[in-house]
């Protein structure tokens, strides 16, 4: 994942596994453990293994409300504003423990090494 803030800081996490669940289990994330920019703490770390919640499929655990409703956007929320990477431009969200607002980000997928380069399976 790479952000740059509206300040022009760089953030920069690293993951060896980004894996998202099928439908049976609403789109659940697992994520290993980052590594990243120095003085910065995981901000996905709090996500993983939580459900992915839209408008219309509230799975966080605000009694409020759906966060995906209030912030326009679908995301693996356990509690809204923490680290929504989707949200709407400029909005506002922790990362790190911080509030922050982005200006660019970028969330790189690659699969792992295939087992079977001929019929182009992946683990």
């Amino acid at each position: 994942i790479d952000m740059k803030t509206t300040s022009g800081a760089h953030i920069n996490w690293t993951y060896q596994e980004f894996r998202v669940d099928g439908p049976e289990d609403n789109y659940r994330l697992h994520i290993s453990q980052g590594e990243g920019t120095t003085g910065t703490t995981d901000g996905m770390a709090y996500h993983n293994n939580w459900p992915f919640s839209t408008h219309d499929r509230d799975n966080d655990t605000n009694s409020n409300g759906n966060c995906a409703a209030t912030y326009k956007a679908g995301w693996w929320y356990r509690f809204c504003r923490h680290t929504i990477l989707n949200a709407p431009h400029g909005s506002s969200f922790s990362w790190s423990n911080r509030s922050i607002r982005l200006s660019d980000v970028e969330m790189k997928v690659r699969p792992k090494a295939c087992t079977a380069a001929a019929s182009r399976q992946c683990d």
